[in-house]
């Protein structure tokens, strides 16, 4: 039963982070980032 838990807790640790990913790709700084740079470059 110990053996459960745990590989229980690690599926779900995964599956929130890539949730996670998935939901904030647009929120990262690296896309704020991008944004600006093409910006200024554009201009």
């Amino acid at each position: 039963m110990t053996a459960r838990p745990e590989s229980e807790a690690t599926l779900r640790t995964p599956s929130s982070s890539l949730s996670e990913l998935e939901v904030t790709p647009d929120v990262p700084p690296r896309y704020r980032l991008v944004f600006p740079v093409n910006l200024i470059q554009g201009k």
